[in-house]
């Protein structure tokens, strides 16, 4: 008789090793963006601060 069991098992891995890769590469990509929007907004919120004081004393 033809063994099904161990193909089954073979495929149940395969597409549990496919989700846990998705998985892991979608929390990779959102930590990675978080930090840069951080590193961005970090860069940005002192030229805007600077930017605004000079405006606010020029006028």
């Amino acid at each position: 008789m033809f063994d099904t069991d161990n193909i089954n098992d073979n495929i149940n891995d395969n597409i549990n090793d496919n989700l846990n890769d998705n998985i892991n590469d979608n929390i990779n990509d959102n930590i990675n963006d978080n930090i840069n929007d951080n590193i961005n907004d970090n860069i940005n919120a002192p030229c805007q601060l600077c930017s605004t004081l000079i405006t606010l004393t020029i006028t």
